[in-house]
Parts: structure tokens; C-alpha cells; sequence
């Protein structure tokens, strides 16, 4: 079941994301609802860091009745659109981040 070792490398994403990004980017409101249009961003990519397992879970289950789903070709692509995307959601993250830490 390789869909099972794609869906434990994409959860640390969503987690991360609710514990530590969504927590630092609420700290730059400016008002009681105003966020900064570069940290919108990193909202929205945490929301659909959250949607990435659900379509994994979906995949799973779709891939025990379409043979295709499981070809190696399959595989490697979603692999690689998983760690480009925590790639650079990560690298955006940190470069926002400590931009506003050297602000402060």
C-alpha cells in the first residue's frame, strides 16, 4: 500500500501548520481582522495542506478497484506534487517568518 507511506509523509504538514504557522501569523494582525496579503498565503496553504490527505484517503480507496492508481509512474508524480508543494510551503514559511522576526 504505498498510499498509506504518501499519506504518513503528508499529515506532518496540516499538523505543523495548525500548531505553528497558523499560531505565528495570527500574531501580524493589524486590527482585530486584518492579516497582511503574504500571510493570506500561508493561510491558504495550509488550508489545502489539510485537503492533501483527504485526497490520498481518497486515492486509497479508489486504487483498490482501479489497478492503474497503484502503477509506479502514479506513484512517483504524487510524490513529487507532495514534496514540491511541502517543499515550497516550507521554504515560503521560514522566509516570511524571519522576515517578521527581524523586524521585530
Amino acid at each position: 500500500m504505498p498510499y498509506l507511506f504518501l499519506l504518513a509523509l503528508s499529515l506532518p504538514i496540516p499538523i505543523l501548520h495548525h500548531y505553528l504557522a497558523d499560531a505565528a501569523t495570527n500574531t501580524t494582525r493589524r486590527g482585530p481582522l486584518l492579516t497582511p496579503a503574504p500571510f493570506l498565503l500561508v493561510k491558504w496553504f495550509g488550508d489545502i495542506a489539510g485537503l492533501i490527505p483527504v485526497i490520498l484517503v481518497l486515492l486509497l480507496f479508489l486504487s483498490l478497484k482501479i489497478d492503474r492508481l497503484i502503477r509506479p509512474l502514479v506513484m512517483c508524480s504524487i510524490a513529487i506534487l507532495l514534496c514540491a508543494f511541502a517543499t515550497f510551503y516550507g521554504w515560503y514559511c521560514c522566509l516570511l517568518l524571519s522576515h517578521v522576526l527581524l523586524q521585530r
